[in-house]
């Protein structure tokens, strides 16, 4: 909620200090209607976020994705996309009780996204999977993931 109060001379603070903000905002209105806050709130955010990404800030933007919003994980993406959000941290709620359904519609989205990702023309950073999709766009394996794979005891 902290990007509530993201007034001006916050903000200018923040720009004169060279901050890095990190905001939730869990991608389009409707899915942020679900998890995080009302239509108001979710209008501040916004503005907030824009403004500070206008006067040059360094802006990251937490996505958290649930059971609940997972139909919007893609429309999310494109929403960040078109309003000129370009640093998103996507994080997958790992407590939340996730169907069989739930998972195969996260696949079915995930694949969405890659796809919208490589399309785009313009500069994008989505963690933490933009390294595996560069690894696709190249078609060149990241040696990281490759090295825990064999390490890994869940392969």
């Amino acid at each position: 909620r902290y990007a509530l109060l993201l007034d001006k001379d916050v903000l200018d603070y923040c720009l004169e200090n060279d901050f890095l903000l990190n905001v939730s905002l869990d991608g389009n209105k409707e899915s942020n209607l679900l998890n995080r806050c009302n239509e108001e709130e979710f209008n501040k955010v916004l503005s907030n976020i824009k403004s500070a990404i206008k006067k040059g800030g360094k802006v990251i933007t937490n996505y958290v994705i649930t059971p609940n919003n997972i139909d919007y994980y893609y429309d999310g993406i494109e929403f960040f996309i078109k309003n000129g959000i370009h640093d998103i941290c996507l994080m997958f709620n790992y407590d939340a009780i996730w169907k069989k359904t739930d998972i195969d519609k996260c696949r079915r989205e995930h694949n969405r996204v890659v796809s919208l990702l490589v399309d785009v023309d313009d500069y994008i950073k989505v963690f933490p999977f933009e390294n595996k999709v560069k690894a696709i766009v190249s078609k060149t394996e990241v040696k990281e993931v490759k090295k825990l794979k064999k390490l890994s005891h869940y392969s």
